[in-house]
């Protein structure tokens, strides 16, 4: 039964803690794009890494510099399919680089599987000794602790490959991915999130895509299965805009994209609204969608909405069936547990709700923050403890979430 949280009760002294949000800069941001040649380091590959890269700039020239008002950036390499290159994706390429990360678009391997997987395991130490080359685009651009693979097609395939035996990318996302060798899933120890249609005649979801995310068993994180309708084919999970294309095509893409791209949001952002958008009631309300599956060895908790006076808002845990508990706090904490860290602070935690879960592993909170004004900044700490796989129990994430007017 979930119990309301006393707002009144809330000690005073939050009021003193709660600062102003700090808005970013809102300069004029454009996406732009440049051509990319660097020696590959490795004994592997090609021996020039090329791509395209797609990233945000506020300035000018040929090529333009990288925006890096907020820091270095998180990267995503994508791998292309069969015949096409990393130029082929441009609306995919821009819709990387708009969430703010460099979309480093692979141009090698095109008729080469096994050599397009080389390489993508080689970007990994050549961005690193980029970031330190004089005079490199990238120089100073690039966070290595936060690179992402994606792929279509046969670059969707090597992605298995590649986060099996290159440790250097943190999450992955493979679309309407080929048959996948046997060997390289049980071996993936990072999350995944496999996209796959129905109507796809040229990589068959349940000859293809469904099998080889079945028999990742080893993975951290989450690992997730999102299929489209019959509406959903081969090429416009990967591509907008084609000869021919429908407003349904494009909904397709939309949506294909949406769901890679916030699945990897929320592992090299920690974002507290991304899983909404892959896993949440964003993603399970689309009208395409026949299935969703995910598999949990870390809890992950998240909010659907933002938190402000008057406004509905939810709270939303993702584990395996079992039981939820989700939980509201003062101020954080750090409290090493049999159940991984605690991240609140236990004298002012309190329950706002432990229930069994759904079948698919969700849990939600709705609550309502009252329409007063002394409540806006107000800084709230959230974690949630969940079932797992084996039996087991985790605490989530924490978010630390403030009251907006």
């Amino acid at each position: 039964m979930g119990v309301k949280p006393p707002f009144s009760q809330i000690p005073f002294v939050l009021h003193s803690l709660a600062g102003l949000l700090l808005a970013g800069s809102l300069c004029a941001q454009s996406i732009v794009h440049t051509d990319l040649s660097v020696t590959n380091p490795k004994s592997y590959g090609s021996r020039i890494l090329k791509a395209r890269l797609f990233y945000p700039t506020k300035g000018s020239g040929n090529p333009a510099p990288i925006d890096l008002t907020r820091g270095p950036r998180p990267v995503v390499v994508f791998l292309a399919g069969y015949s096409f290159t990393g130029r082929d994706y441009a609306h995919l390429g821009r819709a990387i680089a708009s969430r703010g990360y460099l979309a480093l678009m692979n141009e090698t391997g095109s008729h080469n599987g096994f050599l397009l997987g080389e390489d993508g395991k080689a970007w990994v130490q050549a961005l690193k000794l980029e970031i330190q080359r004089p005079g490199s685009l990238l120089q100073g651009a690039v966070d290595v602790q936060r690179i992402a693979i994606l792929g279509h097609s046969m670059g969707a395939a090597n992605v298995y490959r590649i986060l099996a035996e290159q440790p250097g990318y943190r999450v992955g996302a493979s679309i309407a991915p080929l048959i996948v060798p046997s060997t390289y899933p049980p071996k993936i120890t990072k999350p995944l999130a496999v996209i796959a249609g129905a109507g796809d005649q040229t990589t068959p979801w349940q000859t293809h895509a469904k099998p080889s995310w079945d028999a990742i068993s080893r993975f951290r994180g989450t690992k997730l299965f999102y299929l489209l309708d019959s509406k959903a084919n081969h090429m416009n999970l990967a591509f907008a805009g084609f000869p021919g294309a429908t407003a349904i095509d494009q909904a397709i893409y939309n949506r294909s994209v949406d769901v890679s791209l916030s699945f990897i949001e929320h592992y090299l952002d920690g974002s507290s609204g991304s899983f909404d958008h892959c896993m949440g009631k964003e993603a399970r309300s689309d009208p395409h969608l026949q299935l969703l599956s995910t598999s949990v060895m870390d809890p992950v908790l998240f909010e659907a909405g933002q938190l402000r006076l008057g406004h509905a808002h939810e709270i939303v845990t993702i584990g395996e069936p079992g039981y939820s508990v989700q939980l509201l706090a003062a101020t954080s904490g750090q409290v090493p547990t049999p159940f991984g860290t605690f991240l609140l602070d236990p004298t002012t935690t309190m329950v706002l709700q432990a229930v069994p879960t759904l079948s698919n592993g969700l849990s939600r909170f709705a609550w309502t923050i009252p329409k007063k004004t002394q409540f806006a900044g107000i800084t709230l700490h959230l974690q949630g403890l969940c079932s797992i796989r084996g039996n087991a129990f985790a605490f989530t994430n924490a978010l630390h979430l403030t009251i907006k007017p």
